[in-house]
């Protein structure tokens, strides 16, 4: 099936944001719950671990291995065997996940011991018990859904897999809501029901997914224990994987480790800072990568190395100019975008003015490194429809020991910036180190135009922070939110004016590229 790569970037960006949107309610609605705090701080913790699971056994890792066999054996040997192929992973993977489950539950005060390992955050460690014996069983739900999402885009049918993330999320809102109407006594109680929300709404997910594959006419697959001869060369994609597109979640678990031993509120500071960059992360990068996957596969089946290695410089041209304005976007206005968005929280005093200078300045770290997540998408994307897994788990290696080491030296001093940054500069090291390679070890000299944009965006970003740093604004918690809102259309309009009229001036875009950008998205 031809996948029209336009209308379905589109179409998953679309629904993507809502999805974000809808995350940014959840996690509005919780801190009128819980507000920052300590409980706050655990919850944050614990959320990353089931979290981390699902990207190795669902869209992260499972799917960059999953997608590209499907699609060959579909294309070599029939729909018929593709889906025998599909059973024969699905009781795998719920066998494993069964075992990964019980274990959790059995095992899991040894996991909060070795977190919390301190005296001084006694408290959290008995929180953490109580509530990830309730979360966990999340990941069996979820990444079954995943599961059956993978088979739907092969088919180039996204809607209702990224859909269901909405309805996930609208589904903790509501409870997050009777919470605020109930008002339970404590936040520890409020943190307890957010919980098994949070399970509801994987439950509810993954019967959306089995549900929406069986409506769109996808044949039904059913879990069978059972041998097939492409599995061996799956659990070979599925191992260099786990390393390499489950790596910034690595750093997440790591990071959420170092989060542990920060005085309290650094957790959340680091988490409602993530959730900012998230969003263009997932809008640009997760949205390409979702389709490109599908599309690269039957490019790679079809042999088409030209047009291939065009469309990919293409593809890092097009989400390096975005991701700039993004970037300098954040820096100029993290102040007014927290404001913005904890607005309530402020006005009801459950949220100092301090927070969200904390929080602010913490994204503007993160904001640096989100070219190079972007790039990581798309390269290990590449990577993987053309069965290059090796290099991928080796620069996942990379970007797990740059961030060990620069985190050791830097969370005690600096707390939660020192972790931001660690990832800033372990994400810019996994994209040089991929793009390097892939242009040494296939001998693909890098087209002129990319290396001229790169090199010509960083003094230009500089112009733009100087000048922004020449003329000072200084925002307190009395400023209205009018303002604010008014700052930020100023500053995106200015951004997009100045990179437009640059990237113009220099020859990065004309009509040209953007004819060419058309005719190789419409199909």
């Amino acid at each position: 099936m031809k996948i029209n790569f336009l209308r379905s970037v589109s179409w998953v960006a679309m629904l993507t944001l809502l999805s974000r949107i809808s995350g940014y309610v959840r996690e509005l609605l919780l801190i009128q719950c819980i507000g920052i705090n300590a409980v706050s701080d655990t919850l944050t913790i614990l959320i990353k671990i089931p979290a981390f699971f699902r990207r190795i056994f669902a869209e992260g890792a499972m799917q960059a291995a999953f997608l590209p066999i499907f699609t060959k054996i579909k294309e070599s040997e029939g729909e018929a065997a593709a889906y025998r192929f599909s059973a024969s992973l699905l009781g795998i993977l719920v066998v494993l996940l069964t075992l990964l489950m019980g274990i959790a539950e059995w095992k899991w005060d040894l996991c909060s011991s070795w977190i919390f390992s301190d005296f001084a955050h006694q408290k959290q460690r008995e929180l953490f018990s109580l509530l990830g014996k309730v979360i966990f069983p999340y990941i069996f739900f979820i990444s079954i859904h995943s599961f059956f999402g993978s088979i739907s885009s092969v088919y180039g049918r996204f809607g209702i897999f990224n859909f269901s993330s909405t309805i996930g999320n609208l589904f903790i809102c509501a409870a997050l809501v009777g919470l605020l109407i109930y008002k339970p006594d404590t936040n520890v109680l409020c943190a307890y029901w957010a919980s098994w929300a949070i399970l509801g709404s994987g439950v509810l997910q993954c019967g959306m997914m089995i549900w929406g594959c069986w409506y769109q006419g996808i044949k039904a697959v059913w879990p069978i224990l059972g041998i097939d001869k492409h599995l061996a060369v799956f659990f070979r994609k599925f191992f260099s994987a786990m390393l390499s597109v489950s790596s910034v979640q690595l750093n997440t678990v790591i990071g959420a480790i170092f989060a542990a031993q920060l005085p309290t509120k650094g957790a959340s500071y680091l988490n409602y800072a993530d959730r900012f960059q998230q969003l263009p992360l997932s809008l640009i990068g997760v949205s390409l990568a979702s389709v490109l996957l599908p599309v690269l596969s039957q490019q790679q089946a079809l042999q088409d190395p030209v047009r291939r290695w065009r469309d990919e410089q293409h593809f890092l041209r097009f989400a390096f100019m975005l991701s700039i304005w993004i970037t300098l976007f954040f820096w100029v206005s993290s102040f007014s975008f927290g404001a913005c968005l904890f607005y309530p929280s402020l006005k009801s005093g459950i949220l100092a003015w301090k927070d969200v200078v904390e929080i602010a300045y913490t994204v503007r770290v993160f904001s640096l490194a989100i070219p190079a997540y972007i790039g990581i998408k798309i390269l290990i994307t590449r990577c993987f429809a053309h069965g290059k897994g090796q290099l991928t788990w080796i620069s996942g290696l990379l970007n797990v020991g740059v961030t060990v080491g620069i985190s050791l030296c830097l969370y005690r001093r600096f707390h939660h910036f020192g972790l931001a940054f660690s990832s800033v500069v372990s994400a810019w090291a996994q994209f040089i180190f991929l793009l390097c390679s892939i242009s040494l070890r296939e001998k693909l000299p890098l087209h002129h135009g990319l290396k001229r944009l790169w090199l010509e965006l960083m003094p230009f970003t500089g112009v733009v922070v100087s000048v922004y740093y020449s003329m000072p604004l200084i925002w307190t918690s009395e400023t209205s939110i009018f303002l604010h809102i008014g700052y930020m259309l100023g500053a995106a309009m200015v951004i997009t004016a100045l990179l437009f009229g640059f990237l113009r001036l220099r020859s990065h875009i004309s009509y040209k590229h953007l004819r060419l950008f058309w005719k190789m998205f419409r199909g």
